[in-house]
């Protein structure tokens, strides 16, 4: 069975230094689904230019998610940063439906949602990502950690056909 073709991103510009790599794949086993993955380094500058990038490559596809993917991924990159302090990977997969985002760090500590009280300046985040997606959760393995979150696409016309007119 074929693997993934693998075709570079445009290289990136002076203002895009904080991003090192960049890679937008297919698979010939399902021609709809479409995978980006991005990596970069701790910094906050990189935190801009991973929203950027994946609301970017998202809102090619799904307009209506872009901004959505934007929040997510400045949250989760934000954390990457701030908690994990680690190089970070971005990964948008597009299928027929939504878009699966996640972030990956190398720390193995697990994302806690928190409970801010009023005037606290963060602790927010989280509770924002679970109002936007269908569904959110965290992977571990033996390099660290990834937060996935999936957002579901306004369904084609096709398939959620009207309702069938009265008798």
């Amino acid at each position: 069975m074929p693997g993934p073709t693998e075709r570079p991103q445009p290289v990136p510009t002076a203002t895009d230094s904080a991003m090192d790599t960049a890679t937008d794949t297919t698979t010939d086993a399902d021609p709809q689904q479409r995978a980006y993955h991005w990596s970069f380094p701790a910094s906050a500058a990189a935190i801009a230019v991973a929203r950027n990038e994946a609301a970017d490559a998202v809102g090619a596809r799904y307009p209506e998610l872009s901004e959505d993917v934007r929040l997510v991924i400045s949250e989760l990159a934000t954390n990457a940063v701030r908690h994990a302090g680690t190089p970070f990977r971005v990964h948008a997969v597009l299928g027929p439906l939504g878009v699966r985002v996640e972030v990956q760090d190398l720390s193995p500590a697990l994302p806690v949602l928190r409970r801010p009280a009023l005037g606290a300046p963060s602790g927010r985040g989280f509770h924002l990502i679970a109002a936007l997606c269908r569904r959110w959760g965290v992977r571990v393995d033996e390099h660290g950690k990834a937060v996935w979150v999936e957002l579901t696409a306004h369904p084609p016309a096709e398939l959620n056909p009207p309702p069938p007119p009265p008798p």
